[in-house]
């Protein structure tokens, strides 16, 4: 019996190493997503969302670190967060064909999936 404890007990041992380096770039960055639920969820494409991260300031590798995150939190949960050092910087909700884009930083913006930028300053698009 033995035998069988060490071996649970090293394989907890690799689990937790494992975690650790994989959510080890998460924590190194101070950027998290955080899904927030909401009455109305949307899957957004690739596209649409290079275009919404953009417009909050994500940089082209930020955007394909966290882009799978947000648009896996918009579509199951219907809004985002984006915390950055504890804080949050960007919120991101879906209403019907639209997603309400907040950001600290940016200002308040709103992106329909048919017909573009409703409200953005163009030179954030």
């Amino acid at each position: 019996m033995r035998p069988v404890k060490n071996k649970s007990i090293n394989a907890i041992a690799i689990v937790s190493i494992l975690l650790l380096t994989t959510l080890g770039g998460c924590i190194r960055s101070g950027i998290k997503i955080v899904p927030v639920p909401n009455q109305e969820v949307l899957v957004l494409n690739a596209d649409e969302i290079v275009k919404i991260l953009k417009v909050v300031g994500f940089t082209n590798e930020q955007i394909g670190e966290y882009g799978w995150s947000v648009r896996e939190g918009l579509a199951k949960s219907g809004a985002v967060r984006v915390m950055v050092d504890g804080k949050v910087e960007a919120g991101f909700a879906i209403k019907g064909d639209e997603i309400y884009i907040s950001s600290l930083s940016r200002g308040y913006h709103i992106y329909n999936i048919n017909t573009g930028w409703v409200n953005a300053n163009p030179s954030m698009r």
